[in-house]
């Protein structure tokens, strides 16, 4: 009878051990790939409701947000449906402002509130009140995402129109007006223009203020500025 060596015993085992091996690796692999699975699907769920919750999710009724915060005048539930959230990426003068939303980035002009150019017709730079209602409008609007109003019309550039409202706490504010407000744009008067009465009680009320451009008498003209008076 022939003797069996240790080096004939170890080849007749070593496949049985590559045999085990190969299973625990198997064991292990779908083990993990369930584990992946299961993570995969909770996350797929937990977006999905996600996306439920904020396509439920509704501007507060004024009359919730009035027994919370007080008096409130333009909740964000009335201007849902007439406004689109942009974002303001330049300010180019006080009243005009480049802004991207869903129609790409776009130019548009303040509607009913007119601020001095900051280019003035001899090509000089008004350090005015051009150039203050342009850092106005910059520190207050630039790189803010806020609501616009979208007018009809388009002005004389071919620029669209409309409003721009900022939310301040619970209320949000028009900013159109609160340029006229200030004395930093006068009122472009149009007989059916949304809001027009009470822009013309805003640049009354900073007329009898002699707030800005209401300090220099003749310097507000019915056609716009007269740059000459502050030579």
């Amino acid at each position: 009878m022939r003797k069996i060596t240790n080096e004939s015993s170890t080849r007749l085992k070593w496949p049985r051990s590559i045999v085990l091996l190969s299973l625990l690796v198997m064991v292990l692999l779908t083990g993990c790939a369930d584990v992946s699975k299961t993570d995969s699907d909770t996350d797929q769920k937990g977006q999905q409701a996600k996306s439920e919750v904020q396509a439920d999710k509704k501007p507060a009724s004024k009359e919730d947000l009035e027994e919370e915060f007080g008096e409130v005048e333009t909740p964000e539930s009335e201007l849902a449906d007439i406004t689109e959230e942009v974002t303001v990426t330049k300010v180019e003068e006080g009243d005009t402002i480049v802004v991207r939303g869903e129609n790409g980035e776009e130019t548009i002009t303040l509607a009913l509130a007119d601020t001095p150019e900051l280019i003035l017709p001899d090509g000089s730079q008004d350090e005015n009140y051009g150039m203050k209602a342009r850092d106005y409008t910059r520190s207050m609007l630039e790189g803010v995402s806020l609501l616009f109003e979208r007018s009809d019309s388009k002005n004389e550039d071919g620029n669209a129109t409309g409003y721009i409202w900022m939310k301040n706490n619970a209320d949000h504010v028009n900013y159109n007006k609160g340029l006229i407000e200030r004395g930093l744009a006068r009122l472009t008067e149009s007989s059916n223009a949304k809001y027009i009465d009470e822009f013309r009680e805003a640049e009354a009320q900073a007329k009898a203020e002699q707030k800005d451009i209401w300090s220099i008498d003749g310097y507000v003209t019915a056609d716009g500025f007269d740059y000459s008076l502050l030579q």
